[in-house]
């Protein structure tokens, strides 16, 4: 009869907590609306639900809010990215069991980080993300021994005068202080490196300056992504990062490190990310690399980096980016190299000295979406290829050596790279008058392009609405044969902030529109029977028009015209 009894009991709780029977505690309803009293701009209305009447008055309904299904206690508060303003009340002390609290992407007015928070010692997971608070983090926080997710980043007027308090946080796993001005924190390495259960740990642009590089070990057992990109570490890679045997993930971009990158580096088993980018790196590329076999991303580009890509390199089957950009490297890329690439995305091979031996005839194994091989010699025929690249969003093949007639079938592909076009410096020739172009950024100058001006398909509701796309940003044309007429159409480009339409023939009238006034009016010289806003040249005396009477007409430097 007893066991009949408890199976009603438990029954009857879970059928209760199921119904959203159990309503929220009375007070915590409170806190909330104090909460709630305290922000001065809800733009989308996100706390509208938080309301004192009667029969909105279980707070465990309100949006954001969830409460524990048995006691109706409040333990989650997920606020993110609602805009909104004003400031944070001590009344969420009220919120007892509360565990989890999301503020991110709202905005508190520069206002410090109060320091009771410190005191709501539930609380297992802290995000105070992109929040607009100022002053010195609070020591108070060292008191959230519970805590294992803290993100205070990119709160750009925070600082630290020092992180001790982090070692107190002994169950943290995720830390995140990106944008935090540690630059007074000389110790911070010892710092965070004793906390034992630490994940992921991101001092992005944090200002700081001393890495340790002659430190031989630090007690990371559990980091799996550690990133310290965009500071201000000017030495070599230091020997600790090497006993990082767990790391998955490493940012190490945009610091000022020197020297060669450590052939140690192939002891990553587990790497997936490597981002050695923006650095003064020198050397070779080590063939150590190719035995990060879950390598997915590799980013070595904007280095000093000389001699040959290894081939260690192409036998990365996982590999999705590989950006090795402007560097010093040379040699060829045959397609046997790129053949195991399979998962390939993102190829930049930009600002090195590369030829590519490719045959008109082959199909790669991978589907990219960004391709820069700028300065790489892969003329002087069109590269057919590329026919085979459906998903391309991001494009540049400029000063490549093409001196081609363009297929008609690129324009049918380029119509999908809604982003980014570089076909710059080559000698491509092809009639542009009924091509249909549909990036963001266009940029086909310095060819043999004849022809009108092309179209401009909208990337809104209307495409068959030519010259009204507004997302089009940048359109360089100059440097070609174009003729006829600029389209009136053209004003109607909203977004566009970058105009140049120089050293073509192009004629009539160019359009009087605001926009365009605010132009430089070098993207229009070089067409001697153009006239108009903004160069203020009468229409009458446009055959008279020349270079020379540009540079006395606007006090152009000789230097700004060729």
């Amino acid at each position: 009869m007893r066991t009949v009894a408890v199976f009603m009991l438990v029954w009857f709780l879970c059928a209760t907590a199921s119904s959203g029977g159990v309503s929220c505690n009375e007070k915590e309803r409170q806190a909330l609306l104090d909460f709630k009293q305290a922000i001065s701009s809800d733009p989308f209305g996100a706390l509208s639900s938080w309301s004192p009447h009667v029969h909105d008055s279980d707070c465990c309904n309100w949006r954001g809010v969830r409460c524990d299904n048995m006691t109706g206690r409040v333990v989650e508060l997920n606020l993110f990215f609602l805009l909104l303003k004003g400031n944070l009340t001590s009344s969420l002390l009220d919120l007892k069991f509360l565990s989890y609290l999301d503020l991110s992407a709202n905005y508190f007015g520069g206002s410090p980080i109060p320091s009771f928070l410190g005191s709501m010692t539930s609380l297992v997971h802290l995000d105070l993300y992109y929040n607009d608070f100022e002053g010195l983090i609070p020591h108070q926080l060292q008191n959230l021994s519970n805590i294992s997710y803290l993100n205070l980043g990119y709160n750009y007027g925070l600082h630290a005068d020092n992180l001790n308090w982090i070692a107190h946080l002994r169950a943290l796993e995720y830390l995140d202080l990106s944008r935090v001005n540690l630059s007074r924190e000389v110790d911070w390495l010892r710092e965070v490196s004793s906390l034992p259960s630490l994940s992921q740990l991101c001092l992005m642009g944090c200002k700081l300056e001393n890495m340790i590089p002659s430190l031989e070990h630090v007690n990371f057992t559990s980091l799996r992504s550690l990133d310290l990109s965009r500071n201000k570490f000017n030495c070599e890679i230091p020997k600790w990062l090497f006993n990082l045997s767990n790391l998955q993930s490493l940012h190490l971009e945009y610091n000022s490190l020197y020297g060669f990158i450590p052939y140690e580096v192939g002891q990553f088993k587990h790497l997936q990310y490597l981002y050695l980018d923006g650095n003064k790196l020198n050397g070779p590329i080590p063939e150590s690399l190719g035995n990060l076999s879950s390598l997915s991303l590799l980013s070595l580009s904007n280095n000093q980096l000389n001699g040959p890509i290894p081939k260690s390199i192409w036998v990365l089957s996982d590999l999705e980016n590989l950006d090795i950009g402007n560097n010093l490297l040379e040699g060829c890329v045959i397609e046997a190299d790129l053949s195991k690439l399979s998962k390939l995305r993102l190829l930049y091979l930009s600002g090195n000295s590369f030829s590519c031996n490719i045959s008109s005839t082959w199909v790669p194994s991978f589907q990219l979406e960004r391709l820069s091989v700028s300065s790489c010699k892969m003329g002087p025929n069109f590269p057919s290829w590329l026919k085979t690249q459906t998903s391309l969003y991001e494009l540049d093949i400029s000063k490549i050596g093409i001196s081609d007639t363009i297929p008609h079938w690129f324009w049918d592909l380029a119509l999908g790279i809604d982003y980014y076009i570089d076909l710059s410096q080559n000698q491509i020739d092809g009639d542009l008058s009924s091509i249909m172009l549909n990036s963001s950024i266009i940029d086909i100058s310095s060819n043999r392009f004849r022809g009108k001006l092309p179209h401009l398909r909208s990337n809104v509701q209307s495409p068959e609405k030519l010259g009204n796309m507004k997302m089009l940003e940048s359109l360089d044309v100059s440097r070609n044969n174009l003729s006829g007429e600029i389209p009136q159409s053209i004003s109607t480009l909203t977004s566009l902030s970058d105009l140049n339409l120089s050293f073509n023939n192009l004629s009539g009238k160019i359009p009087t529109s605001t926009q365009l006034q605010s132009f430089n009016d070098s993207g229009f010289m070089g067409n001697p029977r153009l006239c108009g806003a903004p160069l203020k040249i009468n229409c009458t005396d446009q055959q008279n028009y020349s270079k020379t009477t540009f540079a006395v007409h606007k006090d152009v430097k000789e230097s700004e015209i060729f």
